[in-house]
């Protein structure tokens, strides 16, 4: 038994946990039985009667009685109590890290880190503008466009459109209407009010950015090669 987390150290934990299987026992016997140096019995069984932990019964030969494991209990309640308060506290103190140092740019590299920075992405409340390399069929991309057209967020594609396209492209159009080829050598994004997500395939690097005013000129970009006859 770890008894550390209530703020024992080791030797006072195991000096407690002997002393209640001894039931009342001296310095030397206690030592014995949990291990701990008799040079250290005595200190560590002083520190543990400071902490109520530990009773002295007078007698010739000074004996010593653990309190009652449920008075450790009730400590540990008291511990816990004091940990959700410390949890609570740290996590209002993320809340204003967050605020304080919010990483406009966010960069990731490998297969993992388009789908990662994807879901790091807000959900899109006005439009969602993608530009698609291979127009990859996958459940939550399907089920995120379907979602936002149920909201009536605008939702438009550009996509590389060839032979090795055509089967995805085909599927996607069962999902929305608002899809055009566009000339891709190796580009796919995702821009919304707040964000642009852009991943460059031929680097395997993705970049999340948050901010208004390229989110602004890139949608403006997108619907002028989008709406372009």
């Amino acid at each position: 038994m770890n008894l550390q987390i209530l703020g024992l150290n080791a030797y006072e934990s195991k000096t407690y946990q002997s002393l209640v299987e001894l039931g009342k026992s001296t310095g030397a016997k206690i030592a014995e039985q949990s291990g701990v140096p008799y040079g250290r019995i005595y200190d560590t069984l002083a520190s543990l009667q400071h902490k109520k932990l530990v009773s002295i019964i007078p007698a010739k030969t000074k004996e010593y009685v653990a309190a009652n494991p449920k008075e450790v209990q009730e400590i540990l309640k008291q511990k816990q109590k004091e940990l959700e308060s410390l949890n609570e506290e740290l996590s209002n103190l993320s809340k204003k890290y967050s605020e304080k140092v919010k990483q406009p740019i966010i960069m990731g590299t490998g297969k993992g880190a388009f789908m990662k920075l994807l879901n790091q992405k807000p959900t899109p409340k006005k439009f969602e503008y993608a530009v698609k390399y291979s127009s990859d069929i996958k459940p939550q991309f399907l089920r995120d466009v379907e979602i936002n057209i149920k909201k009536g967020v605008d939702t438009k594609i550009l996509t590389r459109d060839c032979k090795e396209t055509r089967e995805n492209i085909e599927e996607w159009q069962k999902v929305t209407k608002n899809i055009k080829s566009i000339n891709n050598q190796g580009v796919a994004m995702s821009i919304t009010e707040t964000h642009v997500l852009i991943s460059f395939i031929n680097s395997n690097s993705t970049l999340l950015i948050e901010d208004e005013s390229f989110s602004k000129m890139m949608r403006d970009l997108f619907l002028s090669r989008f709406n372009k006859k």
